[in-house]
């Protein structure tokens, strides 16, 4: 639970000091044995001079995930904003 709060709050605190988003959107699902948690924003989506991986704190997000076995992607949306999306696999 940890983990994935502390993506949340990346992802959340990415939106607001680097894309400068108006709105950002947190929800949180579970469905067919995974948890969703995923963050949109409609900032001004990621640079296109980016490191490869990310900065450091994207290279963050996708340690916590892969230390809980979760698939962290990070996407452009158009016309403009993030969407963070980390798949969870519940134990059965």
């Amino acid at each position: 639970a940890n983990h994935l709060y502390r993506i949340a709050q990346e992802a959340v605190n990415n939106a607001v000091k680097h894309a400068r988003a108006g709105t950002v959107t947190v929800r949180l699902s579970a469905e067919a044995g995974t948890l969703r948690l995923e963050v949109d924003d409609d900032g001004r989506g990621l640079p296109q001079t980016a490191a490869p991986h990310g900065g450091l704190g994207l290279g963050v997000m996708r340690h916590r995930a892969n230390v809980i076995g979760a698939t962290l992607t990070v996407s452009s949306r158009r016309p403009g904003g993030v969407a963070v999306s980390c798949l969870l696999p519940l134990a059965p």
